[in-house]
């Protein structure tokens, strides 16, 4: 277990320059000499020198100081402290992954042109990942993402490598497919349901959950009357309500983002054939305005179990309530639905993993990627905020601890928080 090293310098000092200009072909692809010791050389980084990690979250425009991801990122390089007592790590300016394909391919882009990176913390967003994770792990780097879930991106539980699946690429995050099988659960065994529907837009991660879902609720013996994916630009949800009610289901699952899911919400019906008397439970919601609104009392939130109570990370010693206060000193309020905790433990993950496989050689540090690699795939017990990481074949290693919120109050949306009504864990 490392010891956490007392250091005292400012967070702008390990969160450094901002990243290179476009190359100078006028484009952002990666130039041919980026790659010419191989993809899998080592790292050799001279006394005076730092190490290079990045980090691609959604920033969606705001500053990086705005985005409790990016910013836990930071405080866990901070917490950790130099590698080896003596190399600083740093950062980087934070890069937006924008929760598109296009979106990450620009930021691993934006990464490889600083051909000294070792790893990347990220992506946000799974649709991002799947463009992004080709790009750095080709490149030899390793990634490790805080909030993908996207069963495509490791596995189906089951042995099977996802279709998106790239070796280098890991996750603190759960995967989807126990979401999917906690809501199963819930419906099914807890109230008794047997009729259920779900609603994405088609995303990676929307489909990939409303897929887990009714794999698992037929599984169990249930039956999806409808699976219905909508249209983000659409003007009105109205349609998408009449397919669903015309299933009949007796519950409905709403996989979508967080603005997306609001604005179906909206238009659900409440007339006397309409959805209203169904349960709704939706995915990863805690935060929406619209929980402030009183026709949103009764609704399900399903996610990731936000309850760390006393759990330590091993890397630096640091708890959940002490991370989170600083957090909050930073940027005030921070969602329950945000996932820093799982980017702290990524990025302690990481830096452990790039310190006990590098080695000094005549006071330069040599980091084998090849090795880095090896020690993240062979991770098991590793104590985090989160709770105990174990990474499989496949790269999933965060722990499998999923909830359901019932939101009672509108005018108090924070309380839903702590209203767990039911509790799954793999």
């Amino acid at each position: 277990m490392k010891r956490a090293v007392a250091i005292a310098r400012p967070l702008g000092l390990v969160a450094a320059v901002v990243l290179a200009a476009a190359c100078s072909n006028g484009t952002d692809a990666v130039a041919d000499e980026d790659r010419s010791a191989g993809p899998l050389s080592e790292v050799r980084v001279a006394g005076d020198e730092a190490v290079q990690i990045r980090a691609i979250s959604a920033l969606g425009g705001s500053p990086d100081a705005e985005s409790p991801v990016y910013l836990a990122v930071r405080m866990a390089v901070h917490d950790y402290g130099p590698l080896h007592g003596q190399f600083d790590v740093e950062v980087g300016a934070g890069l937006d992954g924008e929760c598109s394909d296009a979106g990450g391919r620009r930021a691993a882009r934006a990464v490889l042109r600083t051909q000294a990176v070792v790893g990347v913390i990220g992506t946000q967003c799974s649709v991002a990942a799947i463009a992004a994770a080709p790009l750095l792990t080709e490149a030899g780097l390793v990634m490790i993402s805080p909030s993908n879930t996207a069963p495509g991106l490791t596995s189906d539980l089951a042995g099977n490598a996802g279709e998106h699946r790239q070796v280098g690429y890991y996750r603190t995050a759960h995967n989807d497919l126990h979401v999917g099988r906690a809501v199963a659960d819930f419906l099914f065994l807890e109230l008794g349901l047997r009729r259920a529907a779900a609603i994405h837009d088609g995303d990676p991660y929307t489909e990939g959950l409303a897929t887990a879902f009714a794999d698992a609720f037929n599984e169990r013996g249930g039956t999806v009357t409808a699976s219905v994916s909508i249209h983000r630009q659409a003007a009105s949800h109205a349609a998408t309500w009449d397919s669903v009610v015309e299933s009949e289901p007796e519950a409905v699952l709403i996989t979508l983002f967080p603005d997306e899911a609001s604005e179906v919400l909206q238009h659900r019906p409440t007339d006397s054939l309409g959805t209203i008397s169904a349960t709704v439970i939706t995915s990863d919601f805690f935060g929406n305005e619209y929980l402030s609104e009183q026709r949103s009392a009764g609704l399900y939130l399903a996610g990731r179990d936000a309850r760390h109570g006393d759990d330590v990370n091993e890397s630096t010693g640091q708890g959940v309530a002490d991370v989170l206060s600083r957090l909050v000193v930073d940027i005030g309020e921070v969602s329950a639905g945000s996932y820093w905790p799982q980017a702290y433990d990524a990025t302690t993950l990481m830096l452990d993993a790039i310190e006990r496989t590098s080695h000094l050689d005549d006071g330069v540090l040599v980091i084998e990627r090849a090795r880095l690699r090896e020690h993240l795939s062979a991770t098991d017990g590793y104590d985090g905020l989160t709770g105990t990481l174990a990474c499989d074949e496949f790269g999933d290693c965060g722990a499998a601890r999923i909830a359901v919120y019932q939101h009672i109050d509108p005018a108090d949306p924070a309380a839903a928080a702590g209203n767990v009504v039911f509790e799954y864990s793999r």
